[in-house]
């Protein structure tokens, strides 16, 4: 916990500690990363009776290698899926090169078709 973290309020500290928990959870690589608090900052402002309130929150998260990960294996993983994404993407983009065309004649197809008969009224 940081050091100006103790100072929000209980339910300020439990949306907070919510979002992390949920970005935690949501982690695909969870064995891999952790997600903690690397900058926290309020924006304060004065109330009608010179009290003090939190307008805003802002806080930065850092996605970190978990201490007990195995460096050199993290690296060949995150080398790997990037190169398995690089052929998914081209895979996808040879598909998209072959089906537009043929798309394309059919719209033109069936547009012809419209103009040769046009709907009565």
């Amino acid at each position: 916990m940081t050091k100006s973290f103790k100072y929000f309020g209980k339910d300020r500290r439990q949306q907070v500690t919510q979002l992390i928990a949920e970005k935690r959870a949501s982690e695909y690589e969870g064995h891999w990363f952790e997600w903690n608090i690397a900058q926290l900052k309020r924006h304060i402002v004065k109330g009608s009776r010179g009290k003090r309130l939190t307008m805003s929150i802002t806080f930065y998260l850092l996605r970190s290698p978990r201490p007990d990960a195995d460096c050199r294996q993290l690296f060949r993983t995150c080398a790997m899926t990037k190169q398995m994404e690089l052929e998914r993407r081209r895979q996808w983009q040879l598909q998209r090169a072959h089906f537009e065309p043929e798309q394309e004649r059919l719209d033109q197809r069936a547009h012809l078709q419209q103009e040769q008969h046009p709907p009565l009224k």
